[in-house]
Formats: structure tokens, C-alpha cells, sequence
């Protein structure tokens, strides 16, 4: 018996081996290579329509820094509409790295979308920053005290004055030039859920952005779930450590 598993084990180290070789070379396809990511396409975007002759796109340099570029839709011409140095926030000591972004409708200011967090299915948590597009002030994190990447959903009113973001199932809104920061609910809970939903309603109906801006900017409509009644559905997650856990789902 031991020596059949000594077989086997040289045969595993040989065939391991013989991938290690392929793999450092270039003109052999193994499977290393295709998992690898090197095969993997360049992204395009997001992108965003400025109006009916521009469009914005995120472009990362090589040293994979992100610029956000602005280029004419008929001729192609290219400019560089918030650089790298704009993205800077000199308390990280290095530029945002964008996961999304969203325009002021006034078109003066970028708000970024970064250190993102998994919400059941999506990343829709996660930190938000505002610059202004004419580089005057480095980028300010919204959000206030709230714990970090906890921020949902952040919207810009129309008027382009404020900001309306979810954190910890509770409303907030924001000054977008004085940082000014009011809290519209305090009873968001586990039971309670403002501005946004849970399980259920994104699994079976892909509810997720649960608030709107009045077209005036002076009010906000939200959805609120009060889950209080419904029961725990308990999950077992065998795959996250060593030993299996029960993750308790409200269902």
C-alpha cells in the first residue's frame, strides 16, 4: 500500500512539473495560462453621457491609475477631464481608485464610488467621495462619522446642492459645497429598513436603491420595510472556513 501512494505521489509531482515547464513557456496553452487572467479582455467604462456630443470614460494608466477622460463622439478627440493628481487625497497618500462615479447635474462636481462591499449579491456599499471638476479642492469623503464603507446608493438632487446617501438602513443628506450633514431617519434597525431593502425583495424583485429626490430637491420619498414579523431561514455556509456555519437569513 505505501508504495502504491509513493507512486502516486510521484506521478502527481511529475505531471505538476510538467505544467510548471509549460506554463513558463510562451508558445504552450496549459491551464495556468488560462486561469491566469492574462487572457483576460480590457474593460471599457463605465461610461457616462456629458450631453449629445461628449462622453466620459474611465481609462487607467500604467501604472494603473485611473483618469477620467472625456472624448467628442463624432471626431474622437480626447481630453483629459479629471486626472490622476485631481484623485489624490493626500491623507491615503494616493488617488481614488474608481469603481463607479456619477455627475452633478449642474456638471461642476464628480462624485466617486470606491472601497466598494458586498451586499448578498452586488457591491453596494461602500465610500463615497465629491471633487469639483475644476480641480480647486482635493476629494472629501462623505459620510461624516459613519462607519467606513457603509454608505448606499449616493445621489446627487437636482439642484445639484446636496447629496442623499443610505447608512446602516437609516437616510442621510449632505451638503455637496458645505459638508453639512442631516440624518432624515434614526429608526433604521435590522427590523427597520429605510431607503433600501433586504434579502428577499432583491433576490425575487432586484430591489435595491430603495429612495428618490423630489424633482424640486426639497423632499426625499423612501421605501421602509418593517421586518419585524418575519422568521429566520437558516442557511449552512460550508464553503467560507474550516467547518460549517449557520448564517441566519430572514425569510
Amino acid at each position: 500500500m505505501k508504495t502504491s501512494w509513493i507512486w502516486i505521489l510521484a506521478l502527481t509531482l511529475s505531471a505538476w512539473s510538467g505544467q510548471r515547464l509549460a506554463s513558463q513557456d510562451p508558445a504552450k496553452l496549459d491551464a495556468g495560462r488560462v486561469t491566469s487572467g492574462e487572457f483576460r479582455p480590457d474593460r471599457f467604462g463605465p461610461a457616462r453621457w456629458l450631453d449629445g456630443e461628449h462622453y466620459a470614460t474611465l481609462e487607467r494608466q500604467r501604472d494603473g491609475v485611473p483618469e477620467l477622460v472625456r472624448y467628442e463622439a463624432v471626431s474622437g478627440a480626447r481630453e483629459v477631464l479629471v486626472s490622476a493628481a485631481m484623485l489624490r487625497v493626500e491623507s491615503r497618500g494616493r488617488a481614488l481608485n474608481i469603481e463607479d462615479y456619477s455627475f452633478s447635474p449642474d456638471q461642476k462636481w464628480l462624485m466617486v464610488f470606491t472601497e466598494s462591499a458586498r451586499v448578498w449579491r452586488q457591491n453596494t456599499r461602500g465610500e463615497y467621495y465629491l471633487l469639483p471638476l475644476d480641480g480647486s479642492q482635493q476629494p472629501r469623503r462623505l459620510g461624516g462619522d459613519c462607519e467606513k464603507s457603509t454608505l448606499m446608493f449616493a445621489k446627487f438632487s437636482p439642484d445639484s446642492q446636496k447629496v442623499g446617501y443610505v447608512s446602516r438602513n437609516d437616510i442621510y443628506v449632505e451638503g455637496v459645497a458645505s459638508g453639512d450633514q442631516t440624518r432624515l431617519t434614526d429608526d433604521g434597525s435590522q427590523a427597520i429598513i429605510n431607503g433600501t431593502f433586504d434579502w428577499v425583495y432583491e433576490e425575487e424583485f432586484d430591489c435595491r436603491d430603495g429612495f428618490r429626490w423630489s424633482p424640486d430637491s426639497s423632499h426625499v420619498a423612501f421605501w421602509q420595510l418593517d421586518c419585524s414579523g418575519v422568521g429566520e431561514f437558516y442557511m449552512v455556509d460550508n464553503l467560507s472556513d474550516r467547518y460549517a456555519q449557520i448564517v441566519p437569513v430572514q425569510y
